[in-house]
């Protein structure tokens, strides 16, 4: 009776173990993704302010300050 309890409790030590594991990959693949997620925002969101620059100069309108104001 002793060796099963301890079987029981090395098993459950086991998949508790295995478990902890699995939610650390899940985790570090979450945050992965939220970086490269960020990238790309911050690629798109250049690539739209350099548009937004371009037509400016093309039409000679002032820059909008930083708080979406005409300066």
């Amino acid at each position: 009776m002793k060796k099963d309890k301890e079987d029981q409790n090395n098993l459950l030590l086991k998949l508790k173990e295995e478990n902890e594991g699995e939610l650390e990959r899940e985790k570090e693949a979450h945050e992965v993704k939220l970086s490269l997620e960020r990238e790309r925002f911050e690629r798109e969101f250049e690539a739209i302010k350099e548009d937004r620059l371009k037509e400016i100069k093309v039409k000679g309108e002032e820059p909008a300050s930083s708080n979406g104001e005409n300066k």
